[in-house]
């Protein structure tokens, strides 16, 4: 490892080393996107006595070093745009930020280097930070012309969506938004928070204090933003709008949140097997291209006022000029791949971000020691690492964590061959001394965000209902149990939640989601009032869960056996007790006492 290339700039060797792995990938596989930026280092000199030299110091390769300390480094990725790959390239170190003339020297350098080992550079990406405003400035790009030319090719320059969706929402925080005679304001989010959190049952179960009053910390957190300015949040501010609980004008708040959600969906896909629509890959079928111009168009309205005097600032925003312009350069993106690349059905426009380089940043820092700011040469020695340790290697840094891996390999530990797997297929009473099985279900998507978000009191009540029967209706479905327990009827406000959740509602007045009967939701209310009761009681003792579920009555359908009754009432003690440990949770990080 010592022997390896170890200054800044690229080395030919890393280059023999990645042309040797590209010439595997056919044309699609080569097409990829460079993205770059920033990592803060702790100004720090050593002498390197087996190079006869200082590191520490500014040094932008090709032995141009200067005497200033460097401060920070600019690092090269190339990651695949249809395969999976990624590739640290180069990195530099700068004294402050690289200046727009010294960026624009190292990436038009960057790409007609991969490109000469076979790669096809189809769009670029950085962070929203002046000295990159700058640079497009100076390279003539413009929200209308999203592109520059090298070697005769457009090259298409996009914004990573996590920055723009976070200063997105750090400005709301400050300023509001005017648009088509309406008006946006973070008020209408602290007070629809203050609402619906004093609930057992809440419309926004994701929202706490981290997300509604933020620190400079929590601000850098993406999840913080983008759980905010989230369809939930839209549909909750629409129900208290309608209860008069919020004033008709935060239906200005509850569309501009709605339409940044839709944008982020838009620009983050990643998985056909989303619940959202626009979350899903874009394909020539998809209506992403109508939704990318669609919001296009409506950021161009936007007006940013400062609530306190009225001035208009929105020209001291970079955030939305910067979002119009990955808008349109990712729907002319997707334009020219159909074009030239007929074989690529769809794209993940979760590819076109930063992440890797991010995760990247944030290996550097484990290496370390977990640092934050690493020293100038604990950084060289950490890309040095991990550049030929994972040579075009898998991005996997942004995928979450498999809860339901986790949660089988917890359990199977304790299994014996002649146990039942899961409490779902034992129809056992428990008293104290018997055997405890683990209180496990097959089905744990009630953690997943298309439930965790969707729990102000009967509306949220009602959608949980009808979660809880869409998963029963998974194991047994017929026409007595249509009958008796679903009424897609917009009749009731208690129903209006599940309206404005609904994504397509050329489906019905709730598109894709179920509504219960009255007499289902009131089975739920009541099993909910003996849960409490039986929680508190039994809380202290081992089989918790099983004891709560022998104390509940099932749910009888008329003219149908094989409603899975027993299956209901356990995956409602097992989803109670999640949200009830969550929402105490997160009380006792603010305060002692009791946990219930």
């Amino acid at each position: 490892m010592k022997r390896l290339h170890n200054k800044p700039g690229f080395a030919q060797s890393a280059l023999d080393a990645i042309n040797t792995k590209v010439k595997t990938l056919n044309a699609e596989g080569r097409l990829c996107i460079i993205s770059f930026d920033e990592m803060s280092l702790k100004s720090n000199v050593i002498y390197q006595s087996n190079t006869d030299e200082l590191i520490g110091l500014e040094d932008l390769g090709d032995g141009n070093k200067t005497n200033s300390l460097a401060t920070s480094a600019i690092v090269f990725m190339a990651r695949g745009l249809v395969e999976n790959w990624k590739q640290p390239l180069a990195y530099y170190l700068v004294n402050e930020s690289c200046g727009s003339e010294k960026v624009k020297e190292k990436l038009e350098d960057v790409i007609k280097k991969v490109e000469k080992i076979g790669l096809n550079v189809v769009a670029v990406i950085s962070d929203i930070g002046s000295n990159f405003q700058k640079l497009i400035r100076e390279m003539g790009i413009t929200p209308d012309k999203p592109w520059f030319i090298h070697n005769g090719k457009k090259i298409y320059y996009l914004y990573d969506p996590p920055h723009i969706i976070k200063a997105v929402r750090n400005n709301l925080i400050k300023y509001d938004y005017h648009f088509d005679g309406k008006v946006a304001s973070w008020r209408d989010i602290i007070a629809l928070y203050n609402i619906d959190s004093k609930n057992e049952y809440r419309c926004c179960p994701k929202l706490t204090n981290q997300h509604v009053f933020p620190n400079g910390f929590q601000k850098m957190k993406v999840k913080y933003a983008t759980q905010v300015l989230s369809h939930s949040v839209s549909a909750a501010m629409l129900l208290a709008v309608s209860g008069n609980l919020l004033p008709p004008s935060a239906t200005g708040t509850a569309e501009l949140v709605s339409h940044f959600d839709k944008t982020f969906d838009c620009l983050n896909s990643s998985t056909f097997k989303s619940h959202k629509p626009h979350n899903r890959p874009m394909t020539k079928d998809t209506k992403h291209c109508d939704c990318l111009k669609e919001m296009c168009l409506f950021t161009k309205k936007i007006e940013v006022k400062n609530p306190a005097t009225g001035k208009d600032v929105t020209s001291n925003l970079r955030c939305l000029k910067a979002l119009e312009m990955t808008l349109n350069g990712t729907f002319l993106l997707w334009q020219s791949l159909q074009s030239s690349y007929p074989s690529i059905k769809f794209l993940c426009t979760r590819r076109l971000n930063q992440d890797p380089l991010e995760n990247f940043f944030g290996c550097i820092r484990q290496q370390g020691g977990n640092s934050d700011n690493p020293t100038p040469v604990q950084f060289t020695r950490a890309f040095r690492k991990l550049f030929f340790d994972n040579l075009l290697s898998s991005t996997t840094g942004n995928c979450a964590e498999d809860l339901d891996s986790i949660l089988v390999g917890s359990a199977a530990s304790s299994k014996g061959d002649d146990q039942p797997n899961s409490i779902l297929e034992s129809n056992s009473s428990m008293d104290e001394t018997h055997v405890v099985q683990p209180f496990n279900l097959n089905d744990t998507d009630y953690r997943l965000p298309d439930v965790e978000e969707h729990l102000m009191r009967t509306n949220a009540l009602t959608y949980v209902a009808g979660y809880l029967l869409k998963k029963c209706m998974q194991k047994h479905r017929c026409e007595a149990c249509l009958k008796c327990l679903i009424h897609d009827e917009l009749d009731d406000p208690s129903k209006l939640l599940c309206h404005f959740k609904a994504y397509d509602e050329r489906k019905g007045p709730f598109g894709s989601l179920i509504a219960p009967t009255g007499h289902f939701v009131q089975y739920i209310n009541n099993i909910e009032q003996i849960f409490v009761k039986e929680f508190d009681n039994s809380m202290t003792k081992i089989g918790v869960g099983q004891l709560v579920v022998n104390a509940l009555p099932e749910y009888n359908v008329p003219e149908c056996t094989a409603f899975p009754s027993k299956y209901l009432v356990k995956l409602f003690v097992r989803m109670r007790i999640h949200y009830l440990v969550k929402f105490r949770n997160r009380e006792l990080a603010k305060t002692t006492g009791p946990f219930v």
